[in-house]
């Protein structure tokens, strides 16, 4: 630039600018478009003539070289710019495109030709030949010509690719100036893509005219292979679903056709009139066995080729190869739904059904009355993380079992915990009840299995176990409880029944039985530990009871679990192995019925016969299981005891590696056991899978890690600013785009149903007439499905489950101090699961009004918004993201928006495209406008405004408005194209703000929690990208003498009053607080802010008034003036940290001497701007350093009232804000490119 860099930075007035900034012309927005679109057709002229003088000088010697580029002049818009270049290239490209595509399709045509004139010739004779049809006269005794139709050669992918290729780099290498910027030199502006190839690449202003030519030919020719399917896909006008629906017709009116051809009879024709396909493959000799068509007086026109319901543009074949792929499909079983082998199951059924002349439909029966396309079996795998709900249901609120159409129905009866309150209440302890109970249900045995328990002993031990029952039976509540408990087994049991695990008749022989049903599972861990423990109250019955071998502690002998333990996980296995057994019901009816056409998929194993099955008993698994063999036959339709009903699945039972089990009653009513061998490994993996994501096993150390995890998931969820305020906001938002229904209108529609909810008398009327209160339909929806395992709080952080039920229920375990704040914490993730639900609500209840099933309506409502219930097969990626806080929910983000834009038919995609536009782009646009001219908004940190909308209010203050996730990146896009036109931003911001918008859709890092705080703080950067500890503090002050104003005053002083020779050891208070933030999120922070309020209170001094965007809740949603962190601080932090760097860089050569490495980092000019403006930067510092300074004397100041503080701490701030703007809007202004 021609000036002395130090002495221009040194001579910067701090608080104001030394030059006036240029105020930007005020244009509105509307003259900026027309501006923009004058400017198109412009440079498009520009882009023509630019080309004609590169392709003239490529030919002519350098002396007959012309310049005429001149003569259109420069673009004035950041479009414009991207316009000439684009017409320089797309126009040369395209003509040559098209000559080598003619060249290559004339050769090819005549090939084609001469192959179909040499096949025709072998049945006939072809009388006359144009470009487009062939006149054929078969060698019977027809006199009337076929016309045949010849089907356009198509130019095949590779082919295409090639001639891409090739005109890409010949418009490259002819219609650009060996100089002129390519596409490397753009890369090479990009961490991401700048590497040796690309710096090899890109333009060399001093390299030889030839080379650079061949570097622009090479630069530009491979991405060419990309324009023909995006220029087929805009030709299309990206009509993705046309084909489709052009399809039905197609073939619907070539049905008509045909049915007319065969109707019509003809007194000279002597043979059956066939289908047009059947005499187009007999003129192509693809049937020689069939008789030939003789026709005489008719003129047929016949087509040669694929139907036009069958034809796909370039785009949709690459688009489907590409999602077909097996690497693509395995990659969405393995990573992202473990359940999509059932999905590519479904879709091969489609295809089948699709079928031109399909004789029937696959379907499966008991499923086609709840989903529209009859099938459901994918549907119905994706409620398997809802198993929890059952559970919890089941156990809280009432039974239920399956109605006639298959959908979930409430019986009336009580849960357990409702049954044990009502009957036991406070009085009697739960553990005791149910030690009594399995005293009776021994009792209950007959003679000869009582005295196979007891060899030893015999009538001694029953007389016992009597004398406990009859103190037992001499309890009333206890007689009440048992009767209540029998009909809650009944009702468990008819879940088992309806799911075809077992059958009725045997149900009533197995409560028969053993009456008073518990099971007797035993613990299998003996050692003197366990001893120990098993020394308390109530188990002197325990040692005496038991099942198929002795009970006790003696050698040979195994203790029971706790009954009540043994009571809850019974439920579990039950309804487990239930509903697991009804998933693959489902799907090998489905194969089932397609008779034969999937025997890819799946086939019935051969030599199936009435055997017992052989159960094999896991060594994991010992603790929990009746039987201490590692192999058991069992027949399902002769179990002895219920305790076996939970080892009938598939990972138990005694099968090949690809074989699976299904149990399903026949017409007699017994249950048979039918073995499929899986043929497909996608099918098999998701078979092989699907589980309850709570139960899912994992070693010492991810238990661990997934602990830190749940730390930090519980102290963001339950923040009510995420979940009621930002969350919520952005659920309405998606669920309003995802909906299948028209009128869901964000925020309107939400708050309208949920505050029916909580209406005793409000009801919605059903398709059939009939009315369900809101409360009734809110349950409807938890019980068939619609929320647990799909929602943050249960799906992401609530896994030990069982564990909460047991205290909940009143365990033995649990009765303790931390009961009742235990309680308080679970009425509080009622209320978050319940905003967590609001906009799937939402979704249930409008479509159960518009008349669709309750299970149908509970899948749209899980895929409405995320589903944090899915997740990928692959084990180790399951147990990665589970230590990795909200990345599950990211990538579950995202992939639910492919499967909108992909899975989901043309109507829906277009739907969804169309909704993007009114509740993403359109506000865009309208924020835009609002904030286009505002500097406050402009100097917000850029993740704020990536994130939110923000609503001015005025004097520099904004409401925050959350944007959806995934959604809101379109939004952010859009903006930053919006700043490129308006001359805001350059290309490469535009560029760079994309790229950066596009990395960061999984949102949060893939480093696991365990380690993330400690990695980011050895970086030493917030979320934010912030440093923790100014460079400034780290270097001029002790690690514990390393605080802010705002730091926690507990942490600060815990620290700095610590015995000398403990605090030189100790960590700086800033890092300790960033631990313990990182670690416990927003909660945490809360929990922190309330120690330090009380500390207050014995502290002399006030601490200064709090803004109302600190309170929690509101600073959600409020960003006031003076704004705390703004972009360009984050800038200048980003700049000091890149010229400390190189001023240490430099230092660290000239201590060792390395001057070469000094003189070759001074050719650099970035790097000399970065030395240059390190002293004006390390200035700015000290200033902020002295600033800091005034802010911690006015905190501690012990005369100023809170009131004051806050206003002198404000006018800091302000001081700040600008201290840093004016000091980037220098930089700016002078064009130094940092």
């Amino acid at each position: 630039m021609g000036v002395d860099r130090q002495e221009l930075f040194n001579s910067i007035e701090i608080n104001q600018p030394t030059k006036p900034k240029e105020e930007k012309e005020e244009r509105p927005f509307l003259h900026s478009v027309g501006k923009t679109l004058e400017d198109v057709a412009v440079q498009t002229a520009g882009g023509i003539v630019d080309a004609a003088e590169s392709a003239y000088n490529f030919v002519v010697p350098k002396d007959k070289e012309i310049e005429i580029s001149q003569l259109v002049p420069e673009a004035e818009t950041t479009v414009g710019q991207f316009v000439r270049p684009g017409a320089q290239f797309f126009i040369p490209y395209t003509g040559a495109f098209k000559i080598l595509k003619g060249g290559y399709m004339f050769v090819k045509n005549a090939n084609n030709l001469n192959k179909t004139i040499k096949t025709l010739e072998k049945t006939g004779k072809a009388t006359k030949i144009d470009r487009k049809t062939i006149s054929y006269l078969p060698k019977d005794k027809a006199t009337t010509p076929v016309k045949i139709k010849l089907k356009e050669p198509k130019v095949s992918k590779k082919a295409t690719a090639g001639l891409a290729i090739a005109a890409g780099a010949g418009a490259d290498a002819i219609a650009f100036a060996p100089y002129d910027p390519n596409l490397a030199d753009l890369m090479v502006r990009f961490p991401a893509t700048k590497n040796a190839v690309t710096e090899w690449l890109q333009t060399d202003p001093n390299g030889d005219p030839g080379m650079e030519r061949l570097k622009n030919a090479l630069a530009g020719g491979i991405p060419s292979v990309f324009i023909p399917p995006f220029l087929a896909g805009v030709s299309k006008g990206f009509v993705w679903g046309k084909n489709k629906i052009g399809g039905k017709a197609c073939g619907k009116a070539l049905q008509e056709l045909d049915k007319t051809l065969k109707e019509t009879k003809d007194t000279k024709t002597t043979t059956t009139t066939k289908s047009i396909k059947e005499q187009t493959d007999e003129v192509l000799g693809r049937d020689k066995d069939k008789k030939q068509i003789k026709t005489e007086g008719k003129k047929s026109d016949y087509t040669i080729g694929t139907k036009v319901s069958d034809r796909q543009s370039s785009f949709q074949k690459i688009k489907t190869s590409f999602f077909n792929s097996n690497i693509v499909k395995k990659f969405a079983l393995e990573f992202l739904d473990n359940n999509a082998g059932l999905r590519y199951l479904e879709d091969a059924v489609k295809k089948i059904n699709l079928k031109p002349g399909a004789k029937r439909k696959i379907t499966v029966p008991e499923l086609s009355k709840i989903y529209k396309d009859g099938i459901g079996v994918y549907q119905e795998a994706r409620f398997l993380p809802a198993i929890g709900g059952m559970i919890e249901h089941f156990l809280f609120k009432g039974t239920f079992r399956y109605s006639a159409n298959g959908v979930l129905e409430k019986t009336g009866n009580d849960g357990l915990q409702t049954l044990l309150t009502k009957t036991l209440g406070k009085k009697h302890n739960p553990d005791e009840f149910f030690n009594y109970v399995g005293t009776k249900s021994v009792l209950s045995l007959d003679n000869k299995r009582f005295k196979g328990l007891f060899p030893e002993n015999t009538q001694a031990t029953k007389d016992k176990m009597i004398s406990e029952a009859a103190k037992g039976d001499a309890i009333p509540e206890y007689a009440k409880a048992l009767e209540e408990l029998d009909k809650f087994n009944r009702d468990l049991l008819n879940i088992a029944v309806d799911a075809e695990l077992i059958s009725q008749k045997t149900m009533d022989k197995l409560l028969a039985a053993r009456k008073h049903y518990v099971p007797l599972y035993r613990d299998m861990s003996i050692d003197d530990n366990f001893l120990s423990r098993s020394g308390g109250g109530g188990v002197a019955v325990k040692r005496q009871l038991r099942a198929v071998m002795p009970i006790g502690f003696k050698e040979g002998e195994l203790p029971l679990r706790n009954l009540f333990d043994n009571y809850i996980e019974n439920i579990n296995s039950i309804l487990t192995a239930s509903y697991k057994n009804k998933v693959l019901k489902n799907t090998f009816n489905l194969i089932d019925n397609a008779k034969g056409a999937l025997k890819d998929w799946a086939i019935r194993a051969p030599g199936q016969g009435k055997r017992k099955s052989v159960v094999t008993i896991k060594k994991e698994e010992l603790q929990t299981q009746v039987f201490k063999q590692k192999g058991v036959e069992l027949d399902i339709n002769d179990l002895e005891d219920l305790d076996n009903l939970n080892l009938f699945r598939s990972e138990r039972l005694a099968l090949e590696d690809n074989q699976f089990v299904v149990f399903r009653k026949n017409k007699t009513g017994d249950i048979e056991k039918t073995i499929y061998e899986i043929k497909n490994p996608f099918l098999y993996t998701t078979l092989n899978s699907i589980s309850p994501k709570q139960f899912a096993s994992a070693n010492s150390f991810v238990k661990f890690a997934r602990f830190f995890k749940n730390l930090l998931t519980k102290g963001v969820t339950m923040d009510p600013g995420f979940f009621a305020g930002a969350n919520a906001l952005r659920d309405t938002f998606s669920a309003a785009i995802l909906s299948r229904n028209p009128f869901y209108i964000p925020i309107l529609s939400t708050a309208v149903k949920t505050s029916k909810r909580f209406q005793s008398n409000a009801k919605v009327k059903l398709e059939d007439g009939s009315e369900i209160t809101y409360k009734e339909l809110y349950e409807e929806f938890l019980l068939n499905g619609g929320s647990f395992g799909s929602t943050l709080w249960r799906g992401e952080v609530s896994e030990g489950f069982l564990k909460e039920f047991y205290r909940k229920l009143g365990h033995s375990d649990y009765e303790n101090v931390l009961n009742r704040p235990l309680k308080v914490i679970d009425n509080y993730g009622k209320l978050v699961t319940g905003f967590e639900n609001a906009s799937r609500f939402t979704e249930y209840a409008m479509l159960r009004a518009r008349g669709i099933s309750a299970r149908e309506a509970a899948f749209a409502a899980r895929e409405v918004a995320v589903d944090f219930g899915m997740h990928g097969a692959n084990q180790f990626f399951r147990n990665y993201t589970s230590m990795v806080p909200f990345l599950n929910a990211g990538i579950q983000g995202i992939y639910r928006t492919v499967r909108a834009l992909k899975n989901e038919g043309p109507q829906v995609r277009a739907a969804v495209l169309s909704k993007i536009g009114t509740f993403v782009a359109a506000p865009t646009i309208m924020f835009y406008i609002l904030n286009r001219n505002d500097e406050n908004y402009k100097n917000t940190a850029q993740q704020i405004r990536d994130l939110n909308y923000m609503l001015p209010i005025g004097n520099g203050n904004f409401i925050k408005i959350p944007k959806p996730f995934e959604f809101g990146a379109i939004g952010t896009i859009l903006t930053s194209f919006l700043e490129t036109l308006d001359k805001e931003k350059d290309a490469d911001e535009f560029f760079l703000t994309t790229w950066t918008i596009l990395k960061q859709q999984a949102r949060l890092s893939y480093v696991p929690q365990l380690v993330a705080p400690i990695y980011n703080t050895a970086l030493n950067k917030t979320f934010f990208g912030s440093p923790v500890i100014s460079e400034n503090m780290k270097h001029g002050l002790p690690d514990y003498g390393q605080s802010y104003p705002w730091s926690s005053n507990v942490i600060t002083s815990a620290i700095e009053n610590a015995p000398p020779n403990i605090r030189k050891y100790l960590m700086s208070p800033i890092k300790f607080e960033n631990y313990y933030r990182s670690y416990t999120g927003a909660m945490g922070g809360y929990l922190l802010d309330l120690i330090d309020s009380g500390f207050d209170l014995f502290d002399n001094k006030e601490m200064p008034d709090k803004r109302i965007d600190e309170l929690p809740f509101l600073k959600r949603f409020l960003q006031l003036d003076p704004n705390k962190f703004t972009q360009a601080e984050a800038e200048f932090y980003r700049l000091k940290s890149e010229a400390d760097k190189a001023v240490n860089i430099v230092k660290k050569f000239k201590e060792e001497g390395k001057i070469e490495l000094i003189r070759e980092l001074a050719e650099d000019p970035d790097f000399m701007e970065l030395m240059a403006i390190s002293p004006t930067l390390e200035n700015i510092g000290r200033k902020v350093q002295s600033i800091n300074k005034t802010r911690n004397l006015i905190i501690n100041d012990e005369s100023m009232s809170g009131a004051t503080k806050r206003l002198k701490i404000d006018q800091l701030e302000s001081q700040l804000s600008l201290l840093f703007k004016n000091i980037m809007d220098y930089i700016d202004e002078q064009d130094l490119g940092l």
